[in-house]
């Protein structure tokens, strides 16, 4: 079996609900040359477990609480065996093209060690809120 090209890490705590939709928003992508490294922050429980344990594409690794994401986040680097690293964070949802717009983009310019896309705001409904968070906008508009 060959490494994936993308890690998508997910640092959580006590947020299944939320942490389903933002598995399926990765499951569900257009480019699926990826893994999922969920870095559990000490739920007291295991329902994160047993909802990780339902996608072939996720490994879970539970550590004690640490407070911050940050934590979580650099062991789910250490984890990884993507070429690309990106970050999702529990609550939040990728659009279906969000890897493949970002893998051209790097792949496109050699030179860039970072890709970003913008991200539309949504409640805990789903319901898309008014704003964004980053740029809109295409590559060569920023050049």
């Amino acid at each position: 079996m060959s490494k994936p090209l993308a890690s998508a890490i997910t640092s959580t705590y006590k947020t299944t609900n939320f942490l389903k939709t933002a598995i399926e928003s990765v499951i569900n992508q257009t480019f699926q040359d990826f893994e999922i490294i969920v870095v559990d922050d000490g739920t007291p429980n295991e329902d994160n477990l047993l909802l990780c344990n339902r996608y072939n594409k996720v490994k879970y690794i539970k550590i004690d609480n640490s407070g911050s994401p940050t934590k979580p986040r650099n062991i789910g680097i250490r984890e990884s065996v993507g070429e690309f690293i990106s970050f999702l964070d529990d609550d939040d949802i990728w659009e279906p093209n969000k890897i493949e717009i970002l893998f051209n983009i790097l792949n496109e310019n050699p030179k860039f060690g970072l890709a970003h896309h913008y991200c539309s705001l949504i409640d805990e409904n789903g319901l898309t809120l008014k704003g964004f968070v980053g740029r809109t906008g295409k590559i060569e508009d920023k050049h």
